[in-house]
This record gives structure tokens, C-alpha cells and sequence, in this order.
């Protein structure tokens, strides 16, 4: 279980809706590193259409935990900056003028939708990320109707962008409505998942699962599809420049 990567994960205090202090941070990110997660990118929410990033007290609480955990406490995991972006077009025009952290520094953006949003509307964010340079992975993708409705959405969208897609590790770590199971199934059957990843918030309600969801990958599909979609694929984020 050693050697999991965590590409979406709220662990940075007073930013969002995760941890509210130092100490819920630190409890969060023990949690991780006994779950086997050995680099995580923190992935605090950003909703640029509504107010701005708080980009200074992120960076600013990001070190203030890096410290503690490993300079102070000697914990193995590496943190990476990030932010989850609830897309909104003007998305774009701020990750140009870096007011959004993208995933670890590189050209690699995770972006969120709303569960209604129309495959047009998937179809449209992807399209303006793409041609500003950008890669996006679309989060928890078992969330949203578009491909809930539509599988084929992955296909298509593949087809004309380059395009990646995260589920959450709950939804496969936990027990979930029988065609939330019949179509995590058929994402991963049919290659459509590109990384599992904790999106977890706390150490109780959303902990950090990924550990429990590789074990359960393996159990169906294997060892080695299991390390890919935990581990090794997070890889080519970090080899993705930002131009």
C-alpha cells in the first residue's frame, strides 16, 4: 500500500471547507500517511466566478504545514499546491494570470462542475482549457449527470481533447447505490478513469481512502491496473510544464 499519490485532497486549513486549523490539518495528512499515501497536492476549492482565490494565506498555510509535518514531525509525504476550480469561463483568464494554483505547478488543472451540468456545458470547459494550454482532469466524474447518463461523453470527449478523469475513492473503497456500482464498474472495464484520488476534507466523515480503494481495485482488476490508477499515472502530472 506504500507509494499512493493523492491528486485531490482538501488538507489545507482556513482555506475551505476542510480543516479549520493547523492541528486538523496535521491530524489529516497522519491519516493520509497511514493510509500509504506518500505525495499528495493539496486541492483547496477555488470558485472564481464567485471571489477570489485567497492565494496569499494558501501558500502561507501550505508551508506553515509542510513544516510541521515534515521538518518538524519527519512524516514521508511530499505536498504539492493545487486548488480545485469550480469551473466558470473567467477560470481561464485567471489561471493565465496565475491567480489559480494549477496542480503542482504544472500545465495540469483539476476542474469541477456542477452534478446538472449539460455534456455541451463539460464539452465547452474542456475546449477553453485546452486551447489556453491547459490539461484538464474533471473531478469525481461519477458525479455528473452528463456522464452518469451518457458514458459515452468519455469517448468523445477523448476523441477531440486531451482530457483526463479522476473518481473519487469512496466510490469504490465504500458500498454505493447499485448504479452508482453499475457504472464505476463500466468506467474502469472500459478504461475511461485515468486516476482514483481521496477528495477527503477530515479525518472522520472524508477521510482519506486510497489505500482501501487500491485493495479493492486489485481484488477486480489486479495488481498492476491498480498501481496505475493509484500511484503510477499521477506520474505524468508532474511531467507537464507550465508554458
Amino acid at each position: 500500500m506504500n507509494g499512493l499519490t493523492d491528486i485531490h485532497a482538501h488538507v489545507v486549513y482556513g482555506v475551505d471547507d476542510g480543516p479549520r486549523t493547523l492541528e486538523e490539518s496535521v491530524a489529516l495528512l497522519e491519516a493520509a500517511c497511514r493510509n500509504g499515501i506518500r505525495q499528495l497536492i493539496a486541492t483547496s476549492h477555488a470558485y472564481p466566478s464567485m471571489h477570489a482565490f485567497p492565494r496569499e494565506r494558501y501558500f502561507r498555510h501550505l508551508r506553515e504545514i509542510n513544516f510541521e509535518c515534515r521538518e518538524k514531525r519527519g512524516m514521508d509525504i511530499q505536498l504539492f499546491s493545487g486548488c480545485e476550480i469550480f469551473y466558470a469561463d473567467v477560470a481561464v483568464e485567471q489561471l493565465r494570470q496565475r491567480k489559480l494554483p494549477t496542480l503542482a505547478g504544472t500545465a495540469c488543472v483539476l476542474v469541477e462542475f456542477d452534478p446538472t451540468s449539460s455534456a455541451e456545458a463539460v464539452k465547452d470547459a474542456v475546449r477553453r482549457l485546452a486551447n489556453a494550454g491547459y490539461l484538464p482532469i474533471i473531478a469525481h466524474c461519477e458525479r455528473y449527470n452528463a456522464f452518469r447518463r451518457n458514458p459515452e461523453l468519455f469517448e468523445s470527449l477523448r476523441a477531440e481533447f486531451r482530457v483526463l478523469f479522476q473518481m473519487n475513492a469512496a466510490t469504490i473503497a465504500e458500498k454505493v447505490p447499485w448504479d452508482l456500482h453499475r457504472f464505476r464498474d463500466r468506467a474502469f472495464s472500459h478504461g475511461w478513469i485515468d486516476f482514483v484520488a481521496t477528495d477527503a476534507h477530515n479525518t472522520s466523515g472524508r477521510p482519506p481512502l486510497l489505500g482501501e480503494a487500491r485493495e479493492a481495485l486489485a481484488k477486480q482488476y489486479g495488481e498492476a491496473a491498480a498501481r496505475r490508477w493509484t500511484g503510477e499515472n499521477q506520474q505524468m502530472i508532474f511531467e507537464m510544464p507550465l508554458i
